[in-house]
């Protein structure tokens, strides 16, 4: 079964299940019980990103706490230390918001739906980060890209929290009716 028109997002997984389990997949196994399955798949992503921001949270702890530690790995010279805790100091803050859109990309590209998981990748990517850093370096100089991780993740997790909730209450729909 083809998901997308697109063949580059028409992604096929290795189906890890044994080889005598010829059962339905994952998804359609969500129908044995009496909830709606949009709820349960809410309830699933629920569970699922759970870990996701708090990860990228203990991220920003330690990027704040630690900047100047972390750089050193890297590099040994005190300019570039000092530069490179600044700029880990400031873009640390977008760990946690970049949490919500990988999570609502990543079940996007579950239920079957590539191009909204595609465009919230691109709106991350391009569509927000490349104005923002070019306008925020222009006005505040090399420390204003810094600042445009945290802005362009906030945006994107917004933009990516609208797409999934057009987007999945439709497909849990269709696959009710399938």
């Amino acid at each position: 079964e083809q998901v997308t028109d697109n063949p580059l997002l028409d992604i096929r997984y290795h189906d890890v299940r044994p080889a005598g389990d010829k059962g339905d997949k994952a998804i359609d196994n969500l129908r044995s019980r009496s909830d709606s399955l949009e709820a349960r798949l809410m309830a699933q992503l629920r569970v699922q990103s759970l870990p996701r921001p708090q990860l990228m949270a203990a991220g920003l702890v330690i990027c704040l706490a630690v900047p100047d530690v972390l750089m050193g790995w890297f590099t040994s010279r005190e300019e570039t230390i000092a530069a490179g805790a600044s700029a880990l100091g400031i873009i640390a803050w977008g760990f946690v918001p970049s949490a919500l859109s990988i999570t609502a990309s990543g079940a996007l590209e579950g239920l079957g739906k590539g191009n909204p998981s595609f465009a919230i990748t691109l709106l991350r990517y391009v569509v927000i980060s490349l104005p923002a850093a070019w306008l925020l370096c222009r006005v505040y100089g090399p420390d204003g890209v810094w600042h445009a991780f945290w802005i362009f993740e906030c945006l994107a997790a917004l933009a990516a929290w609208k797409i999934y909730d057009h987007y999945a209450p439709a497909v849990t729909k269709e696959k009710e009716t399938t």
